[in-house]
């Protein structure tokens, strides 16, 4: 089976997350185009083909970057939170929701919650 997107990133121990990045970001300026009818075909394929395929690159991409030494998203943006993850959160930390809601949550325009404040208020030092 043909690979789903061209991964070639330049990677040894020395490196630092900035330039995995970097070269990360240099690798899809190169296949930019190989890229877009990636991303085309893709829009043809039914859900659970690309929910299988996105996996795949998950799986591929983070064989490669350590979020744990880079936690960058979690610095940088917000998931929604759903209502599922609202109860399974505050279950964990033995709150009630809408103190966990008022205490780290907001809506956006879309009245979709995220948290209020980056970086999120559960990531230690130690990125975990």
């Amino acid at each position: 089976m043909k690979p789903l997107l061209v991964l070639e990133p330049q990677v040894n121990e020395a490196m630092d997350m900035h330039a995995i990045l970097d070269d990360w970001k240099a690798n899809a300026q190169r296949h930019d185009d190989s890229n877009f009818y990636f991303l085309r075909r893709l829009k043809m394929n039914s859900d659970s083909a690309v929910d299988q395929s996105v996996r795949q690159l998950y799986e591929e991409a983070f064989s490669i970057i350590d979020c744990i030494q880079c936690a960058n998203c979690c610095k940088t943006i917000s998931p929604q939170f759903l209502k599922e993850d609202i109860c399974r959160i505050t279950k964990h930390l033995d709150m009630k929701e809408a103190e966990f809601m008022a205490m780290y949550l907001q809506a956006d325009e879309d009245g979709n919650l995220h948290m209020k404040n980056l970086p999120c208020p559960f990531l230690d030092d130690d990125n975990r």
